[in-house]
């Protein structure tokens, strides 16, 4: 659901520009750092998921338990691989920003992939 929720919102951030009414300009690098912040807003939002993750598998039976810890060490680390995909991002020159993006968002749309299955599993 949140991946489908970043996919509307990003394809709707690249096309409504174009529909709007003239506007003056906006520069390139102001779109990038619009979009830059929006992931990292989303990136804040995971966190807050996978801290209410963790509160529920601490609260499951054992054998539940030793496989949601399993989980959520691998949402960590792909967490973190978004990060660095985010990171890459913000430092890569105009010419590489589209493909570095599309990584991005492939990587995003793995830890929402991930993270639905942890979740669940919880349940």
């Amino acid at each position: 659901m949140s991946r489908l929720l970043l996919s509307c919102g990003l394809l709707a951030m690249l096309l409504l520009p174009g529909c709007a009414e003239k506007q003056p300009e906006r520069s390139e690098s102001t779109e990038h750092a619009e979009y830059e912040r929006t992931v990292n807003q989303k990136l804040a939002e995971i966190d807050a998921q996978m801290d209410t993750l963790k509160a529920h598998a601490e609260n499951a039976k054992e054998d539940v338990k030793v496989e949601a810890r399993k989980d959520i060490a691998e949402l960590d680390v792909q967490r973190m691989r978004a990060q660095a995909k985010l990171d890459e991002l913000h430092t890569t020159g105009a010419e590489y920003w589209d493909q570095t993006r599309v990584a991005l968002v492939a990587q995003l749309d793995t830890l929402d992939q991930k993270f639905d299955r942890a979740r669940d599993r919880l349940r």
